[in-house]
């Protein structure tokens, strides 16, 4: 069974209020013309009832788009078109009365598009038929096929199909557009977080069953707030992985908003989902239960929150020559086998470095470092106290000598009186000495 609804007149642009209504009574749905659209009601007279108790409701929703509408059911998608088209009211025609119910319309209620027939070629095939005395669909109908064809092609037997209502073709559904945003408008607005929460629970839940009915994830979700003072703050949300677990959402939008507070009330919400595609993991008989990546993305978020962004995630050694240069990025998961080769190194002198570097007093004699001792403080409790006995050096390194930050240091490879090997170095700005490490 078909359904058809036509709006005489329809701007085009109040077409996608058509369509809507049409998807809230079948999941199949086609517009190939602005002010008609056909849905595919089969198998839905348990949720409408029959034709005819369906057709009047549709014409009852069609209403509040339209103050005439025209609605037609049949077993015919063409039909149901060309009923819809050409009654007033609602219209149910029975199986198999698809010619009859048809056959006293004119052939200029005849939708040639239907058939894949362009207006030029269609034009010409009925300015023929008017001259043969044919103007109704009952009169085209009752042609002899073959004769037809040898005369109009097989687009004059297509347009006979049409009047016949016995046209066999598939509808084109209409694509809908993948729900991967969601938004509200706030009546009052919103100065706490639980009822905010409370409405973007349900924006969220909105943009899983997009991703969900498009077997999609979510790589980064962004929401943006509408404030009474005019100002659109934009809180975005990276996930390491891509995801598509509402309430998992929900927590880390919770945290983002706590941890960027809104200035004034909000009066709109706006929540964006980048698809992504979900991830698929094959995991071993014998490979140890890992963590779940969702409930480390909750776990990253919530230390973020309590030691600040700038201080947790992976760091990223830069390059630079400044001694321990790095940056703080994002954690990212990589699975096994996608990690980077690495050549071991053979190495038979291991180095510890002191993170703060130890706090030093030098002797020098000849510019070349005589004495060391350390401060130790409630910090860095490292003892270094001793006479140099041989030395390497110094190993002067500098950078970013264009920036506002420049930075120049000598380093020393110095053998003390105690039986360590150690990494001493001057700040060539302050002047200031450090033990940097011991070899080990």
């Amino acid at each position: 069974m078909f359904a058809c609804v036509h709006a005489p007149g329809l701007p085009e642009e109040q077409s996608c209020a058509l369509v809507d209504l049409a998807f809230s009574f079948s999941p199949r749905v086609e517009a190939r013309m602005p002010d008609t659209v056909l849905a595919d009601i089969t198998g839905t007279g348990y949720l409408f009832g029959p034709p005819e108790k369906a057709a009047a409701r549709l014409a009852e929703e069609a209403r509040r788009i339209h103050p005439e509408p025209r609605v037609a059911i049949a077993c015919n998608p063409d039909a149901a078109v060309h009923a819809a088209r050409s009654f007033p009211g609602a219209t149910v025609i029975p199986r198999g009365k698809e010619r009859e119910a048809l056959g006293f319309l004119p052939l200029d209620y005849l939708v040639p598009s239907l058939a894949g027939i362009d207006e030029a070629r269609s034009a010409e095939i009925l300015s023929t038929l008017r001259s043969w005395g044919i103007y109704r669909f009952h009169e085209l109908a009752a042609l002899p096929m073959p004769g037809l064809a040898e005369r109009l092609g097989p687009e004059g037997v297509l347009l006979q199909k049409l009047a016949q209502g016995a046209s066999l073709r598939a509808l084109i559904p209409v694509r809908v557009p993948p729900g991967y945003s969601a938004s509200a408008d706030i009546e009052h607005p919103v100065d706490l977080l639980e009822p905010l929460l409370f409405i973007l629970g349900r924006l969220v839940h909105q943009v899983c069953a997009g991703l969900e009915g498009r077997a999609l994830a979510a790589a980064e979700l962004r929401l943006r707030l509408r404030l009474v003072d005019g100002t659109e703050p934009l809180l975005p949300v990276r996930l390491a992985l891509p995801m598509r677990d509402p309430r998992l959402f929900l927590k880390l939008l919770e945290l983002e908003i706590a941890k960027h507070p809104p200035q004034s009330p909000v009066t709109a919400l706006f929540l964006f989902a980048d698809p992504a595609r979900p991830r698929v993991l094959q995991k071993g008989l014998f490979t140890p239960i890992a963590p779940e990546p969702e409930k480390l993305e909750l776990l990253l978020a919530r230390i973020a929150k309590l030691v600040g962004p700038d201080n947790a995630g992976a760091p990223e050694i830069l390059d630079t020559h400044r001694p321990d240069a790095f940056v703080m990025k994002r954690f990212t998961v990589r699975f096994p086998g996608h990690e980077p080769v690495r050549k071991k190194a053979e190495c038979s002198l291991g180095f510890r470095i002191f993170r703060p570097p130890v706090a030093a007093t030098v002797d020098t004699l000849d510019k070349r470092p005589k004495i060391v001792a350390t401060r130790p403080s409630k910090e860095q409790k490292t003892s270094v106290r001793g006479r140099v006995l041989t030395w390497a050096g110094p190993y002067r390194t500098s950078g970013d000598w264009w920036d506002a930050n420049p930075w120049a240091r000598d380093e020393w490879d110095v053998v003390l009186s105690d039986g360590g090997l150690y990494c001493i170095c001057q700040d060539l700005q302050s002047g200031s000495w450090f033990v940097a490490g011991v070899y080990d």
